[in-house]
């Protein structure tokens, strides 16, 4: 392995503090206060809950799991493949050739591709992967920033808060440097590293609590010239070089996603930052109408410094019991006003309504399994307007890279080709690039519909009309090539010298049953009387 003496460290934790950022963390407490605190908790080595402190709302919460969850379906729908493999005309070519010399056809190639990226698309629905891909977007929209981790022998997909991973950047935004932190107990590691552990941490072959104790697990990668250096650490001991691997680009199975990453920075910057100004009101507000609400259930009764009545006995008296008091010598005093309540709720509701507007709440929405690939490109569209561009962001730094390691557990050879830069000849695409095949074909349903029953309204009406116009019209009107569906003037011709053998021995099938008809009705006919 070449030396990496440059980049090597003495301590992972040292490392890990250093990198930390304080007011990125600082900001994403204060955020998950206001939607879901867990999102921002301090991690606890022994496993154990520690107490949050939450809002006096949870608008917050429902916004953000409602969008989390929106943004995981537009980015893994079930319903077609999140992912395209497409081909160069050079590409094309070498790979129908390594088809056909392996006994298969050219035909077959776009069918093996279809499968292909069909398998890896539903890996992002194996065992728990889908769960941890929405709560990687909650960690987005609140703090800007999630570590996500692909296990390929589990299939199953890990994310981490910002409490548990730092990262440094370089100007453009790519990860240089990233550390995350896991803790677990020390009995839990493979037998190997806890040898080694305890010979190098000098913890002791025969420490008896040894196995029950939490430890840190730190995983850092950092990158090189032309690939990725994964190394491993237990608290302060730095594994040696048989736990350190290599990755080539886009097959590293670790990812650092944000938000929104402003030049120069290394954490993102979240969604929930953006609306920081209506979330504060809306935790203000509902703080202090919740003391006011409870302020004014609460009853007392007043009762004249110069009342001689037994107050006593009426403090204690049951229901339907019989007091001898003064008339009017008791008065019920209540605090708060019911319009005051009323006049809070509706500024509550002005401001729920920004907010929901902003995050693309909406009450009811469609059953996932009829919304078509259009309708989804239709709410892509209206997030990508309403949100600044996240969408394309979000596919950029996390679906494509995702959809690099699905593809290569699925195929590797494939992947090869893709990342190999003297191929040239395939490249992956997702995102809105990905839905133009199948909304492409939406499209052209749409438009064979109407035009069919333009034509047929028309040869009904005139029969100077041209139905071809028709259909070339409509296919304009909807911006389609109608080219790429075209028969060449090769193969119409050839379509029409086929029908005109294929009626041409019609034909002559016809007169040889005539003329077999016409000998048949001219012959004598033969008596039984006869020879």
């Amino acid at each position: 392995m070449e030396s990496a003496s440059v980049y090597q460290i003495t301590s992972f934790k040292s490392r890990f503090d250093e990198l930390q950022d304080a007011t990125a963390i600082q900001k994403a407490s204060i955020y998950g206060k206001w939607t879901i605190p867990y999102l921002a908790a301090e991690p606890s080595k022994d496993g154990r809950q520690a107490p949050l402190e939450g809002d006096f709302q949870s608008i917050g919460a429902l916004l953000v799991n409602s969008l989390s969850s929106k943004l995981a379906g537009l980015l893994f729908p079930t319903t077609h493949p999140f992912m395209v493999v497409n081909l160069t005309p050079e590409g094309r070519r070498v790979m129908e050739d390594a088809l056909t010399s392996q006994g298969g056809s050219a035909e077959d190639l776009n069918v093996m591709l279809s499968n292909l990226v069909s398998t890896a698309s539903s890996k992002a629905f194996s065992g728990r992967a889908f769960f941890q891909l929405v709560l990687a977007f909650k960690h987005l929209i609140v703090t800007g920033n999630v570590a996500i981790k692909r296990n390929e022998e589990e299939q199953a997909i890990q994310c981490f808060g910002l409490n548990n991973f730092v990262v440094r950047r370089d100007g453009l935004g790519r990860v240089v440097e990233a550390i995350i932190k896991e803790d677990v107990y020390f009995g839990t590691l493979h037998e190997d590293v806890q040898n080694y552990v305890r010979t190098k941490g000098n913890l002791g072959a025969d420490s008896a609590d040894l196995r029950n104790r939490a430890v840190s697990k730190y995983t850092r990668i950092y990158r090189r010239p032309n690939d990725y250096v994964v190394e491993q650490g237990i608290d302060d001991v730095v594994l040696g070089d048989e736990y350190t691997s290599t990755f080539e680009k886009h097959k590293l199975p670790y990812i650092f996603p944000t938000w929104t990453l402003i030049n120069g920075e290394h954490y993102g910057r979240s969604l929930v930052e953006d609306l920081k100004g209506d979330f504060a009101k809306l935790s203000a507000i509902s703080e202090a109408l919740a003391k006011y609400e409870i302020e004014a259930l609460r009853v007392v009764f007043g009762v004249s410094a110069e009342s001689f009545d037994a107050i006593d006995e009426l403090s204690l008296a049951d229901t339907g019991e019989y007091v001898r008091v003064s008339p009017g010598a008791v008065q019920v005093i209540e605090t708060g006003a019911a319009q005051k309540v009323q006049y809070i709720l509706e500024d509550f509701e002005v401001v729920f309504g920004r907010l929901a507007r902003a995050m693309m709440w909406r009450a009811n929405t469609r059953s996932g399994d009829r919304i078509t690939a259009y309708e989804i490109r239709q709410e892509i569209e209206e997030v990508e307007a309403g949100m600044g561009g996240a969408y394309s962001a979000l596919a950029e730094n996390l679906q494509l890279p995702l959809s690099y390691l699905f593809l290569f557990e699925t195929d590797s050879t494939l992947i090869d080709a893709i990342l190999d830069a003297e191929a040239g000849g395939v490249y992956l695409t997702t995102g809105i690039s990905a839905l133009s095949k199948t909304t492409k074909a939406q499209r052209i349903l749409e438009v064979l519909a109407e035009a069919g029953q333009a034509v047929e309204i028309a040869s009904q009406m005139d029969q100077r009309i041209d139905p071809k116009r028709i259909v070339d019209l409509f296919f304009e009107a909807k911006g389609l090539d109608f080219s790429e569906l075209k028969k060449s003037d090769e193969e119409l011709q050839a379509e029409a010298q086929i029908q005109a053998q294929e009626a041409q021995a019609q034909q002559m099938m016809a007169q040889s049953s005539d003329a077999g008809t016409m000998m048949g009705a001219g012959m004598p006919e033969t008596s039984n009387g006869g020879l």
